[in-house]
């Protein structure tokens, strides 16, 4: 298949994140299996208007804002992509979030992966709101503002070929929120290289001795952008109480953007920061854990680092939002789920898991893996676009 793909922000852009990654990852995939890859992406300070990444073409589109979705985007990636569909006609345009907007009715069939959607991103500004205690717009703006995002985002729906949710809460808001008929609406989950995230004690004992974490310590991990929406204020002000109460207890933190100082500032000895580490060493990074803790007030909630995390066998401690309860932390065989919030709910799940000896890190691994991995996220694409293609 000839495909293009329209994405507002790569790696290049701004490092790993969920839609970057996804889409590197996907794009890589589909290209390994013999497909042709046309990118049309924002424009990127360091890199040139074109570039060829492993036999994708990847076209940073000049005159426009990086990373995001500004009218001289839409304008100028449709023009590049009708320019060369002109040449050698695409089969199929694949979009991440809304980013191919500008291309439904074009003839050319437009199937878009959803990330996130306006209502998610309305509720998790609730459950942010909650946590926080504070409204901070006055509750009629804040209401208004929600309405027309999702009224105007069901309009748009409509115009796309067909939907690709990332998890299962995606999926149950896309069929009953947003009202897309099933046929149109697919489940395909973020695709790992699971030859990179693996079960692998050696390398997470070298990374506990290098930072000197006594054997006998249970270690607690947070990686990724430590943002507020994702709940770093609840563990900066849940932990230090646990950290004093049972002294084998860890927390290695590795990430930044976002409330690193908030954690520092705490000068607690057994917080261990490392900031951000490359993609090639995090996997080592995860071995080193215990447990992952992901106390994220986001709705949809699936964040990239806790399915590494499991995929390399390591249990998690998450909040109970939809996307994590219906899609990975679906039994105690994978950790518990705590309710948003409720910090002796939350104790309660570090106390339980911190001396349960039977995780089986195979069955966490296989489990996720089974879902996760590069491979079965492209063959899930791949039967999309034939869908869409009616082969």
């Amino acid at each position: 298949m000839r495909i293009a793909c329209f994405v507002r922000l790569l790696p290049a852009h701004r490092g790993v994140g969920g839609m970057q990654g996804h889409a590197q990852n996907l794009y890589r995939s589909l290209a390994k299996r013999g497909h042709e890859i046309s990118v049309f992406t924002t424009f990127c300070p360091q890199k040139q208007a074109f570039e060829n990444d492993n036999g994708i073409s990847i076209h940073y589109l000049p005159n426009c804002t990086p990373a995001e979705y500004s009218s001289e985007y839409r304008t100028l990636s449709k023009q590049a992509c009708l320019a060369r569909h002109q040449e050698k006609p695409f089969d199929v345009i694949h979009s991440e979030s809304s980013a191919a907007l500008q291309m439904c009715g074009q003839k050319i069939p437009v199937v878009a992966t959803w990330h996130g959607l306006s209502y998610c991103g309305f509720r998790s500004r609730i459950n942010q709101e909650i946590a926080s205690n504070v409204l901070h717009k006055q509750p009629i703006t804040f209401w208004h503002e929600a309405i027309v995002g999702i009224t105007k985002e069901l309009k748009d729906l409509e115009k796309y070929d067909h939907h690709v949710a990332i998890s299962h809460q995606a999926y149950d808001d896309l069929l009953s929120i947003y009202r897309i008929p099933k046929e149109k609406t697919s489940l395909v989950f973020n695709g790992f290289d699971t030859n990179q995230f693996y079960p692998d004690k050696k390398s997470g004992e070298a990374i506990r001795r290098s930072l000197k974490i006594p054997t006998s310590s249970y270690v607690l991990g947070v990686a990724g952008r430590l943002t507020v929406d994702k709940g770093h204020r609840f563990l900066i002000k849940t932990l230090p109480a646990l950290l004093n109460k049972y002294p084998r207890l860890k927390l290695l933190i590795v990430g930044n953007a976002g409330v690193e100082s908030e954690y520092l500032q705490l000068r607690h000895p057994s917080i261990i920061y490392v900031g951000a580490k490359s993609y090639k060493e995090m996997p080592a990074f995860y071995n080193a854990m215990n447990a992952f803790l992901n106390p994220t007030y986001r709705y949809l909630g699936l964040d990239m680092t806790m399915q590494e995390a499991m995929l390399c066998g390591i249990p998690v401690v998450a909040t109970d939002t939809g996307s994590i309860k219906k899609s990975l932390v679906i039994n105690e065989k994978l950790g518990y789920t705590y309710q948003l919030t409720n910090q002796d709910d939350f104790c309660r799940c570090i106390e339980k898991i911190s001396y349960r000896m039977d995780f089986d890190t195979k069955y966490i691994s296989e489990y996720v893996k089974s879902f996760s991995s590069q491979e079965a996220m492209c063959l899930g694409m791949e039967k999309v676009f034939n869908k869409v293609l009616g082969r």
